[in-house]
């Protein structure tokens, strides 16, 4: 347990008893005060001061130098050219040098975020999405009952069919969002991620009654909308039609899938809105010009197949929203695509399924450490299960945690965590991807015991003094 950890304690005089339950009603305070923070991105260490300066400009001439020699050579289609460029990464020195940047810009810092999913209805339909694929097959099954020349036990099949999918179809009405937010505030989180497929929230003022709720929260200190992209002007307007408690910050979280335009054209063949890849990769811009404290950006990786295109595109446009609003992009998220079971999607270069899957990550993030902006920081999910983690942790300072990725899912996972039985026949809507949501305790327990400082969560609710007194005697 660090230092800071420590003075938390002190100051707010923890009494937990020995015997608290896992998880008791949520606390109204919010977590103490961020020990060792120096500023809003979460900084141990000025990144101006002479010594940062020197450091990051050499991390960004590294990446440089590599991408430079290696752009037209990282083929995930090519077993030898993806061994080729792990060993040249470790000659190059690729993950010291990030997590000696991580280290330098960030410490011990963990920061958590928890996420709201309030639809899979979308009507955008990317290739590679369960949620889309899933309607764009609803879409084609009604198509299909218009057939002047379908039979009656056609369409009783088409019918049928259509119902399994319907049921796994589900959007989030005010009551249940209300439960969602709750449960994550009961989890511990302070951060709040909200996620919907397009289709529901196309006019963005049917969102604001659900963003209004999450602001309201007791203890919350960010939302992040990843939504959907809006015209220019619209962002403006969402502001002013919420009320934004003094002290919370609002973000704007999108990710561009692929810098790659062919793959982007591919993808979103089916897309509506989303097949202008100009004004989605304009969102975060628009957002900040209009009044959204932050902004996140992201790509998909294994849609292309050279990720060093999708790194070099993401890193372009990472500097181009600095350049345009003087606002760097506060989270950067590098997550991989997956295929859920149940849900054929169309990957055409899936990582997941290389033996090398845990090294390319590991490379994906340490190349997005050397070369981002040090405000930005970099976001690793729970797609990826805890044992990777763990290793990512020395390249990414954020982190969701207990993540379940389909509608009403954080209220189904906290009857879990309280040792309540499931709902009978319980169906479990279409998820975005395969998720590996880590059992909140045993992680935070972790993270002591390795002197993290957890920010943005209410840990302290988890243990008893004694426990605390066990995890600082057995800290790393």
């Amino acid at each position: 347990m660090n230092e800071e950890t420590k003075k938390q304690l002190v100051q707010n005089e923890i009494n937990t008893p020995a015997e608290t339950p896992q998880f008791e009603e949520a606390r109204e305070e919010t977590t103490p005060d961020k020990m060792g923070v120096i500023d809003s991105y979460e900084h141990v260490n000025d990144p101006n001061s002479s010594e940062a300066e020197t450091k990051l400009r050499e991390g960004r001439a590294l990446f440089e130098r590599f991408a430079a020699e290696y752009i037209n050579k990282f083929d995930l289609s090519d077993k030898e050219s993806i061994d080729k460029i792990l060993a040249a990464a470790e000659k190059f020195g690729i993950y010291d040098k990030a997590k000696e940047i991580r280290e330098l810009l960030f410490g011990k810092n963990i920061s958590v975020y928890g996420v709201a999913y309030l639809s899979n209805m979308c009507d955008e339909q990317c290739k590679f999405c369960p949620m889309g694929v899933a309607c764009h097959e609803m879409d084609h099954l009604m198509e299909e009952l218009k057939r002047p020349d379908i039979t009656p036990e056609e369409e009783d099949a088409i019918r049928q069919k259509h119902a399994e999918f319907n049921k796994k179809i589900r959007t989030i009405r005010l009551y249940g969002a209300r439960k969602e937010f709750e449960a994550l505030r009961e989890i511990g989180h302070e951060e709040i991620c909200i996620l919907s497929g397009s289709g529901r929230f196309a006019d963005w003022e049917k969102m604001i009654p659900y963003v209004q709720l999450a602001l309201d929260q007791p203890g919350i200190k960010e939302v992040i909308l990843n939504i959907g992209q809006y015209p220019e002007g619209d962002y403006e307007s969402i502001i002013e039609s919420l009320h934004i408690p003094e002290g919370v910050k609002l973000q704007w979280r999108i990710f561009q899938e692929t810098y790659v335009p062919e793959t982007y054209k591919y993808y979103m063949e089916h897309g509506k809105g989303k097949k202008n890849a100009n004004m989605r990769r304009q969102t975060q811009t628009y957002a900040l010009k209009e009044g959204f404290d932050e902004a996140g950006i992201g790509a998909l990786f294994g849609l292309d197949k050279n990720p060093l295109k999708e790194l070099i595109g993401l890193i372009d446009h990472a500097d181009e929203i600095k350049r345009k609003t003087g606002h760097s992009a506060s989270r950067c998220c590098l997550p991989v695509a997956n295929e859920p079971c149940d849900n054929e999607v169309d990957i055409q270069y899936s990582i997941e399924a290389l033996a090398q899957s845990d090294q390319i990550k590991e490379l994906i993030y340490a190349l997005a450490r050397l070369a981002l902006d040090p405000n930005t920081s970099i976001v690793m999910s729970e797609r990826d299960q805890d044992a990777l983690l763990q290793r990512l942790e020395a390249y990414a300072n954020h982190t969701t945690l207990y993540v379940h990725s389909d509608p009403g899912g954080n209220v189904r996972s906290l009857r879990e965590h309280l040792g309540l039985k499931p709902k009978n026949n319980e169906v479990i809507p279409v998820g975005q991807a395969n998720t590996y949501g880590r059992q909140v305790k045993p992680t935070l327990k972790r993270w002591l015991i390795e002197g993290r400082n957890i920010l943005d969560f209410n840990w302290q609710k988890y243990f008893s003094k004694n426990e605390l007194l066990e995890i600082e005697a057995s800290e790393k």
